[in-house]
């Protein structure tokens, strides 16, 4: 079982956020200044925070990604900070030891500040609504939980100094464009079909299809007058048979068939 694996698996065990991985038998005796940093982002006085702790370059995080991910210093990162996201270039982790608290586990790095219009609004890019950074001169370091980390992201140099910051991990409200979502007919699938006019959906059962001209035979289904939401055959016969275009399949229809020419829609 490699580390990752093993801090996944430590992480689900015991209800844990993150786990630092890779070698911690480095031990390091912080300086004054990042001591108090880290006294304050935690709302601690330095005497309760030890001042000696292991330090790695490698962090498991168990609500990043598919099933987690592992975070590396020199990775970019955007997290909360100061009530705020903020863009995060990560320096290394720490196990601090704080009175009444355990082992916090922190994350050190370096903002990178945004690239703002003259007007003092951050750029953003018009292709992908995403934020751009300033590559230097860097920010203030700063020291956060690991708890505050909210993405993985990356930075695509732009040149003059300035890079894109691709927030891959983002979750879209709204898609900026109308989702397609293809539909491949099978056999006996009952789909929803484009009638005449906008609004109106045909209900078709597949025959037989032709998947070399993208085309579809189906006996069309009605709606029975006094029984909303039954449909049964429109019509018997050689001529009951039509063909359809793959372009007119709006959907799947959902429902169950509660005789051999009678299906009941789902509601």
């Amino acid at each position: 079982m490699t580390s990752v694996e093993k801090a996944r698996v430590a992480c689900h065990k015991d209800v844990r956020h993150s786990l630092l991985i890779g070698t911690t038998s480095r031990v390091v005796e912080l300086m004054n200044s990042d001591h108090e940093k880290i006294a304050s982002s935690l709302s601690l006085t330095q005497a309760e925070v030890s001042s000696v702790c292991p330090v790695t370059k490698k962090c498991f995080v168990s609500n990043l990604g598919h099933e987690g991910t592992v975070l590396s210093s020199d990775n970019t990162i955007i997290v909360l900070l100061r009530g705020t996201d903020a863009v995060i270039s990560i320096n290394r982790f720490l196990s601090v030891r704080c009175k009444e608290q355990g082992c916090q586990l922190i994350c050190e790095g370096t903002v990178k500040p945004f690239h703002l219009e003259d007007f003092g609004q951050s750029v953003i890019s018009t292709l992908n609504g995403f934020p751009k950074v300033q590559l230097l001169p860097s920010g203030d370091k700063v020291f956060l939980l690991t708890d505050n980390i909210h993405r993985k992201v990356m930075l695509y140099d732009c040149g003059n100094n300035v890079a894109t910051v691709v927030d891959y991990m983002r979750k879209l409200r709204t898609l900026p464009y109308e989702l397609v979502v293809p539909v491949y007919p099978e056999q006996d699938d009952t789909l929803c079909i484009q009638g005449e006019q906008p609004g109106d959906v045909w209900h078709g059962k597949v025959v037989s299809i032709n998947r070399e001209r993208n085309e579809v035979d189906v006996y069309f289904y009605i709606e029975k007058r006094h029984e909303p939401n039954k449909f049964v055959r429109e019509t018997f016969g050689r001529l009951a048979r039509n063909t359809v275009s793959f372009d007119s399949v709006i959907a799947v229809a959902t429902g169950r068939w509660i005789s051999a020419n009678c299906r009941k829609k789902n509601v």
